[in-house]
C-alpha cells in the first residue's frame, strides 16, 4: 500500500505566484520524491506568503491546514526544499520540537542535525537576498531624494543599530558621500524620539 504524503508549495511574492515557474518546479520535485518512495500525494497546499519570521505560522493559514491534514492522515508534509517551509531557524526548530513530520524532496534525510544546518543556511540566504534587494532600493531613494543627511540624522537619533552600515552600503551603491564622514549631531535629545 502506498505511503500517504501531504504536499506543500510556497512562493514569497505575488509575482512569483503569477509566473508559476517556482511552483511548477516545486510540484515536479515533490512528485519525483513521491514516485521514488512509492508514496501518493493525498492533498496539496499552495501558498503565496513570506516564510520570514518565527510567527510565519500565524500568517500562513494554508500551512496550518496542511499541518492538520497531515496529522489526520498520519502523513508527513513534503516540500521541495527546506526553505519552502521557512528561512527561519527558530521556526524549523519549533516544528521539529513539536514532532511535526516533514520531508524535503531535495534531501529526504531526516537527520535533526542536518535539518538545523540547512535551516541556518536558508536563514543566511534570506539575509543575503534582503541585502541584495534592499540596498539598491535604498540607494535609489537616497540618490533621487536629497535628504541623505536628514535620514542619517533621524537614524542616528533613533539609535538604529545598523544605521552606519546600511547607509554606507547604500551610499556606495548610489555614489553618495559616506555617512561616516558627516559631522556629528549637535545637541542630540537625551531620550529617543
Amino acid at each position: 500500500m502506498p505511503t500517504p504524503i501531504v504536499a506543500y508549495y510556497r512562493v514569497s511574492t505575488q509575482k512569483q505566484g503569477r509566473s508559476g515557474l517556482g511552483l511548477e518546479a516545486q510540484r515536479k520535485a515533490v512528485a519525483a520524491y513521491a514516485a521514488s518512495q512509492g508514496a501518493v500525494i493525498m492533498d496539496e497546499f499552495t501558498e503565496i506568503e513570506t516564510g520570514k519570521g518565527a510567527d510565519a505560522l500565524e500568517r500562513r493559514p494554508l500551512f496550518a491546514q496542511a499541518l492538520r491534514k497531515a496529522k489526520k492522515l498520519g502523513a508527513p508534509i513534503v516540500v521541495a526544499k527546506l526553505d519552502r517551509l521557512s528561512r527561519d531557524v527558530a521556526f524549523i526548530a519549533t516544528l521539529m520540537a513539536k514532532k511535526v513530520e516533514f520531508v524535503t524532496a531535495d534531501d529526504p534525510t531526516k537527520s535533526p542535525f542536518m535539518l538545523h544546518i540547512k535551516a541556518a543556511m536558508a536563514e543566511e540566504e534570506r539575509r543575503q537576498i534582503s541585502d541584495r534587494t534592499g540596498t539598491p532600493f535604498m540607494a535609489m531613494f537616497l540618490h533621487c531624494c536629497p535628504v541623505q543627511r536628514a535620514i542619517t540624522v533621524h537614524l542616528r537619533l533613533l539609535r538604529w543599530p545598523g544605521w552606519k552600515a546600511d547607509l554606507t552600503l547604500a551610499a556606495r551603491h548610489a555614489a553618495l558621500p559616506d555617512p561616516a564622514v558627516l559631522p556629528p549631531i549637535s545637541n542630540p535629545p537625551s531620550q529617543g524620539l
